[in-house]
């Protein structure tokens, strides 16, 4: 699998931001770093752009009903759709839409430029 040099950008620049917000989190212990539907996006951009596939109980793995929740609010947005897997029927599939792989781009790009991360 190959990447141009704006993917590569793309991806070193998503898993800084995954990070950042990790180390965040541990060291806020969660305080003004809780929203499962940004981290959820940034995973899925993450492995759409790296073209692996993106399985709606990776939203929330530790409670299901919280994968749901959390996909039916960016299902609701139009950000990400959802299909069975056609494999697996017990597992659901999940994409960016067009609309969340403008606005996912639309907030790496935005980092890139002001010098976040270069791949």
């Amino acid at each position: 699998m190959t990447f141009d040099d704006l993917e590569r950008d793309r991806i070193a620049a998503c898993r800084e931001l995954i990070a950042a917000r990790a180390f965040a989190a541990e060291h806020l212990r969660g305080v003004l770093t809780h929203d499962r539907s940004w981290d959820a996006m940034q995973r899925l951009y993450l492995a759409t752009l790296e073209r692996k596939e993106f399985l709606q109980s990776w939203f929330a793995p530790e409670v299901p009903a919280n994968a749901h929740r959390i996909a039916s609010r960016l299902r609701s947005l139009g950000l990400i759709a959802t299909s069975i897997d056609p494999r697996d029927h017990r597992r659901i599939l999940v994409n960016l839409t067009k609309q969340g792989q403008t606005a996912m781009e639309a907030v790496i790009d935005y980092l890139l430029c002001a010098g976040f991360a270069r791949g």
